[in-house]
């Protein structure tokens, strides 16, 4: 789902918060623990690396545009994920997304995508795969991503894969980092950033 020029973007943030809750949903809503393991990873490392879905997941035809397995380096605090294409790096060298590693491993993209590597056993090609190689679709993440929001009680029409982008910015702004960090760390190359930070969502 895009918002046109013209329309709102209606769509919300997944917060801090939201994310626990869905990482938690997925005991519910996934009957296979392998599953588990590769969406909890991908819900983790979509938010804390402010990804876009199309640079985790494969439509048919694109496999080679996502983030490859290759493209994963564990360091001593973290990991670096190189992005060589995204929707702004056209023509540009890649970019290095740093991802450090959380004392909570409940939560942690480092622990959860280790755990998710270490159990599938993928060598190359897309980074999430299923078991059988195929990779994973925005399709499929879509789906999964309605049932869990559907399981916390949360309106599925408001939330979509995009989200948990929208959701990283949201939580950048409401921790004081400025614009220009912000809008670094999510590699955005205009100001149309600002209009993901919904800091009135956390109001009650």
């Amino acid at each position: 789902m895009h918002a046109s020029a013209n329309s709102k973007d209606t769509r919300l943030p997944i917060t801090i918060d939201i994310l626990r809750k869905l990482i938690r949903a997925l005991d519910t809503t996934v009957t296979s623990r392998k599953m588990r393991m590769l969406l909890s990873a991908f819900f983790l490392v979509a938010f804390q690396g402010f990804m876009r879905v199309g640079e985790l997941a494969a439509r048919s035809g694109m496999e080679a545009k996502v983030l490859q397995r290759d493209d994963i380096t564990f360091t001593s605090t973290g990991m670096n994920l190189t992005l060589r294409h995204s929707k702004t790096s056209t023509g540009k060298p890649p970019i290095i997304v740093n991802i450090t590693s959380q004392t909570n491993k409940a939560f942690c993209p480092v622990h959860h995508l280790r755990v998710y590597l270490d159990s599938f056993g993928h060598t190359h090609g897309p980074l999430f795969q299923h078991m059988n190689g195929k990779p994973v679709t925005p399709q499929f993440v879509s789906s999964c991503i309605k049932t869990a929001i559907s399981c916390i009680g949360l309106n599925t029409n408001l939330y979509k894969g995009h989200s948990f982008r929208i959701g990283a910015a949201t939580h950048a702004a409401g921790l004081g980092l400025s614009e220009h960090i912000i809008q670094k760390m999510g590699r955005w190359s205009s100001d149309a950033f600002k209009t993901y930070i919904r800091i009135h969502s956390f109001k009650i």
